[in-house]
């Protein structure tokens, strides 16, 4: 759900670009019925300002990425009773293994598509991209050719430093490791944004330093340690209606701190962490109805390589609808050629982990 979101998000954010006012201003509702014609309490306007809300804030699922990223990699090591020795060179190997393959693929396909989908000239970023920096130097690498692997430069960061963060859960205890990462997070994210505040300062909050996203991060450890040691209680105490409620207030409550400089200190962590619970909850509802369930889980379990190819493509296709259609008609193509990507994606992560496995055993 997540990955599907953040893809329609870059082609609706093309398409819509300076058309609609943001949904996080203040008088939001008034503007767009006020555009659009219908009266302000009408179901009408109601309708419209939510759809085109809901579609203007896809990035923030990316939070969800970054608390199940912590979920998995810890879900994984405490299910194999991992508390102690960890073979650490041969874990660092896997996610490698994992992360570099299809980055690499995605790259050479970018490089052969068609001009139209350059946003910037090929050169020198172009290899140090290639080869995982999407930091240094800073302004001109990290929104580099395809914005969206801007992301890929965090996830490196947090695998490099994971080995650490599980030994200190292990021997803090949950409570005190979530509170030390939720110090280090907001004095990094004030820090930036204040006293050091600079051209730089946005990129670095946004992911380009991991301390800044890192508390999304550990408590995705937490949790994820947690399920693998009693599924069945956390599943109890996790998926249900107060925490899908709970989950629901606090990605609301981000909402409300994104509008305000200092409280935008702890926006990412209220946004990804209450996003998560939402929609952890929202997926098990899903399971009710299993001809919808079933393919959605598909396109999860190969979002990778969904993340990675997308963006260029959904911003030419925006750009092409933008003075061409309606939002009705929009909505209709844009859908149709999420489906497409996600099925030529999963082909192609299906191809590379193949050779990969025919390669390396």
């Amino acid at each position: 759900m997540s990955i599907l979101w953040i893809v329609y998000f870059h082609t609706f954010r093309r398409f819509a670009e300076g058309r609609y006012p943001w949904p996080l201003n203040q008088g939001y509702w008034q503007q767009l019925c006020e555009q659009l014609g219908p009266s302000v309490g009408s179901p009408e306007c109601a309708a419209r300002a939510l759809f085109i809300g809901f579609s203007s804030l896809g990035f923030h699922a990316v939070g969800v990425f970054i608390v199940l990223s912590g979920f998995a990699l810890s879900f994984a090591l405490a299910r194999k009773g991992a508390a102690g020795a960890v073979d650490w060179r041969a874990w660092y190997r896997n996610r490698l293994v994992r992360l570099f393959p299809l980055y690499w693929c995605a790259h050479l396909i970018y490089l052969a598509s068609p001009s139209q989908v350059y946003l910037e000239p090929i050169d020198y970023r172009f290899v140090l991209s290639f080869f995982g920096d999407r930091v240094v130097p800073l302004t001109e690498i990290f929104y580099y050719a395809n914005a969206a692997w801007w992301y890929f430069g965090l996830l490196l960061q947090l695998y490099a430093v994971f080995p650490l963060l599980h030994l200190l859960r292990v021997r803090l205890g949950a409570g005190v490791f979530l509170a030390g990462s939720a110090v280090l997070t907001l004095v990094t994210r004030y820090v930036f944004l204040f006293p050091l505040g600079s051209e730089y300062s946005g990129a670095l909050v946004q992911g380009a330093l991991f301390t800044c996203r890192l508390f999304e991060f550990t408590v995705g450890m937490v949790l994820g340690a947690a399920c693998a040691r009693d599924r069945a209680r956390a599943d109890r105490r996790l998926l249900s209606w107060p925490v899908a409620l709970a989950g629901a207030a606090l990605y609301v409550a981000g909402l409300y701190a994104s509008d305000s400089r200092l409280a935008y200190v702890a926006a990412d962590a209220l946004i990804g962490c209450g996003l998560t619970l939402l929609m952890a909850n929202l997926a098990r509802w899903l399971e009710q109805v299993p001809r919808l369930q079933a393919p959605v889980a598909v396109v999860g379990a190969y979002s990778y390589g969904l993340y990675l190819l997308h963006q260029p493509y959904v911003i030419w296709l925006g750009d092409t609808m933008r003075e061409r259609t309606t939002l009705a008609s929009f909505t209709a193509v844009a859908v149709a050629a999420t489906a497409v990507l996600a099925l030529v994606s999963m082909a192609i992560e299906r191809g590379v982990n193949r050779v990969v496995a025919r390669v390396l055993g």
